[in-house]
């Protein structure tokens, strides 16, 4: 008879406790792992196969095959992004951007070279506005293998209102200081987001689309 009751009890509620890993990543007494299994790894190695999984909705997985298309573009685009921000926080003052330093010494100080009273103002504020492209870009990238590869609406939504955000302020500024350079950079930088992002979204989650 406790042998009965003994036998029940481990399987109501034996296995849901037994096949439970401990914080080192081991095995349950239920069953065992093969030692290079992502359970059995380090918890950096357990975060890698997590973006592994994800990795295959960019390159591949079951996603619409336009969509990969336009995933794979956002990815470029804010992988450069990060290029370019750090860019501005490392090599603003190298011939790099010497064509753009011309055109905002001439609409900020008449001039065509930045006046060397200013110059580490400059080169300091640049930085920071390359330190934020390089966090909100580094968020989208991820935002962009992740959700969009499954085709979350929530991440179309938070790319397109993100960007236009950023997109109407900028302009705004800049056209209202003369900076055009900066206008065309920023209207083109914002359209190479958004653009295929609404497609992304017309394909996937446009209302009335039937499954």
């Amino acid at each position: 008879m406790a042998e009965a009751q003994h036998s029940q009890f481990h399987t109501r509620h034996g296995r849901r406790g037994l096949d439970r890993p401990t914080l080192r990543g081991s095995v349950s007494r239920a069953g065992r792992e093969a030692p290079g299994s992502a359970r059995s790894s380090p918890i950096f190695l357990r975060a890698w196969h997590g973006l592994g999984r994800h990795r295959t909705h960019l390159y591949g997985g079951s996603i619409p095959h336009p969509l990969r298309r336009i995933q794979i573009w956002l990815a470029l685009v804010n992988a450069l992004s990060v290029l370019l921000g750090l860019s501005l926080v490392f090599a603003f003052s190298s011939p790099l951007f010497e064509f753009y330093r011309r055109s905002l010494a001439e609409v900020f100080f008449s001039a065509t070279v930045v006046p060397s009273a200013v110059e580490p103002y400059f080169a300091w504020s640049m930085a920071l506005i390359g330190a934020a492209t390089v966090g909100w870009a580094v968020t989208n990238l991820f935002l962009v293998i992740t959700a969009f590869g499954r085709g979350e609406p929530w991440s179309f939504i938070a790319l397109i209102a993100s960007t236009l955000v950023w997109t109407f302020l900028e302009v705004l500024v800049s056209a209202e200081m003369g900076a055009q350079i900066e206008t065309v950079f920023v209207l083109a930088a914002s359209v190479s987001v958004v653009l295929p992002t609404a497609v992304a979204w017309w394909i996937t989650v446009r209302p009335g689309k039937t499954s």
